[in-house]
């Protein structure tokens, strides 16, 4: 799936808009 590198980098743009934060 996602590598942690990805996530950090997801995370970093937007968080609010990431789905695994809901």
């Amino acid at each position: 799936g996602i590598s942690a590198d990805a996530l950090a980098l997801y995370f970093g743009e937007d968080p609010a808009r990431c789905p695994f934060e809901q």
